[in-house]
């Protein structure tokens, strides 16, 4: 099936906005499905050409780092964001929150932490908002980044 025919214009010329789901994005990262990468190829393509929108929610990015560090890719830290360091480079995605992703890819490759935790870290360092944890270790991070 053509994307071209599942993505029409709307009538009033506006593109349309798109929703990119996590499984999506996997298939750009791993390549292991030919049919639905040169689909994604084609819908990246339309969205170049502005004729729609991409868009990618916080949540999936959490779920990327989720897949790729667990049992079934079992990736280093360093691999793992490197991937989405390239990944959130995508011009044609429009990523949520994209500033305090790039700065917890940063927190969570240079701490022993885990990237729920470098992303609350990220939001309260770069929205000036206090952090309170019971986790020493996020806690620790916290202090070292605001020098508190």
């Amino acid at each position: 099936m053509n994307l071209q025919q599942n993505f029409m214009q709307p009538k009033n010329d506006m593109p349309q906005e798109i929703l990119i789901d996590t499984n999506v994005l996997l298939r750009i990262i791993l390549k292991d499905d030919p049919k639905q990468l040169a689909q994604i190829t084609d819908l990246l393509e339309q969205a170049e050409a502005g004729k729609v929108n991409l868009y990618c929610k916080t949540i999936s990015i959490f779920e990327i780092i989720f897949v790729l560090s667990g049992k079934i890719y079992e990736l280093e830290k360093v691999e793992v964001v490197e991937i989405m360091q390239t990944l959130l480079n995508i011009s044609v995605i429009s990523f949520e929150k994209i500033e305090i992703l790039n700065e917890s890819l940063n927190i969570y490759l240079e701490n022993n932490i885990s990237f729920p935790d470098s992303f609350l870290i990220a939001t309260c360092t770069l929205e000036n908002l206090d952090f309170y944890s019971f986790d020493q270790k996020a806690n620790k991070v916290y202090k070292k980044l605001t020098l508190k």
